[in-house]
């Protein structure tokens, strides 16, 4: 339970700061999504709703809910790791003021108006004396346009770095970041997230066996049942280029290496650009996992193999990120039939 309501908590608190950094009025009104904030108690929410420093207060509740925790033994955790969440909180709080100085503290008017003087002093000035270097008209056109346009654009640049947050294209997006925190909190607390890792009893533990070099993609995809094959040796030129000289100064191409997996090698149901569907998989390309699903009468690159009965089918690849291998189902979806 307490896991849950700490959750809640930081999602409100990320929630609340970017609400104040922002200028998006939409975003000041209405706030931005939060993690089931309606399961806290009704007067916590009507007393954070009308509070003018909401950061602040969260900030207290987090504080105030650790101290319980200690107090009440809830959090069995030695004090010096209780003491550095505190100060890892408070290092985040000083680094939401630094942001709110960024965002709502203008650069001082003076300076801009004198640089905004100065470049309009630039602006006259440049073709008057740009003709003294050169006798063509084009030639000062050139030389003029080239030099005023970039300081301007600089200038434009640097008003743009004065509003770190308000809402335009390259602006910071305050929704994104709040969704990429949810996000980090919900993988927090799936329950495959909170296990502690072991080392299986039967492993063997040898110091050779432990300079293997593994990434834990591919620990990953070999637990899934998929049987790497290197392809990348030569071509079918190999005897050619000991014979002929041309064929020698070629580039050899070096193939890809392919996985294939019986866990994955059967049919299977997802979403392809839209469209709900089955597919076969063929295996994984690089880092990329290459399907075969139904294709579409006009597709152009179609190929025809036959099915269980014999019958030719129209098929064609595509071809997704190997990340979303586990978004393919072994059973559709009982609310649509595959194609």
């Amino acid at each position: 339970m307490c896991l849950w309501k700490v959750v809640r908590l930081f999602s409100l608190l990320s929630a609340s700061a970017l609400q104040e950094l922002t200028d998006v009025t939409y975003h000041q009104t209405w706030g931005l999504p939060t993690l089931d904030a309606s399961a806290i108690d009704p007067q916590s929410i009507q007393t954070l709703d009308k509070s003018a420093c909401r950061v602040e207060l969260l900030y207290h509740w987090i504080q105030q809910f650790i101290a319980d925790g200690a107090q009440h033994q809830v959090l069995a955790t030695p004090p010096p790791l209780l003491t550095r969440t505190l100060s890892e909180l408070a290092k985040g709080m000083d680094k939401y003021q630094d942001a709110m100085k960024h965002s709502k503290v203008g650069f001082p008017f003076p300076y801009a108006q004198t640089t905004l003087t100065l470049l309009l002093f630039h602006w006259f000035l440049t073709p008057l004396v740009t003709v003294k270097w050169t006798s063509s008209i084009f030639g000062a056109a050139i030389f003029t346009f080239v030099q005023v346009f970039t300081l301007w654009c600089l200038n434009a640049t640097a008003v743009g770095f004065e509003r770190p947050f308000g809402g335009d294209l390259n602006d910071i997006d305050g929704t994104e970041m709040q969704m990429a925190m949810n996000k980090s909190l919900i993988n927090l607390m799936e329950p495959r997230s909170r296990r502690t890792p072991f080392i299986p009893l039967s492993t063997f533990l040898d110091v050779d066996v432990l300079r293997k070099r593994d990434t834990i993609h591919t620990a990953a995809l070999q637990q899934e049942g998929w049987e790497l094959k290197d392809l990348s040796g030569t071509s079918g030129k190999g005897l050619l280029r000991c014979l002929c000289p041309c064929v020698r100064r070629e580039r050899q191409v070096q193939r890809t290496t392919i996985a294939v997996s019986t866990r994955y090698s059967s049919k299977r149901y997802c979403e392809i650009d839209g469209e709900r569907t089955a597919v076969l998989i063929i295996g994984i390309v690089g880092s990329e996992l290459c399907l075969a699903l139904p294709a579409p009468k006009d597709s152009r690159n179609a190929f025809e193999v036959l099915n269980v009965k014999g019958q030719p089918c129209s098929m064609r690849t595509k071809r997704i990120p190997i990340q979303e291998r586990h978004l393919l189902f072994k059973a559709p979806d009982p609310s649509w039939s595959p194609a």
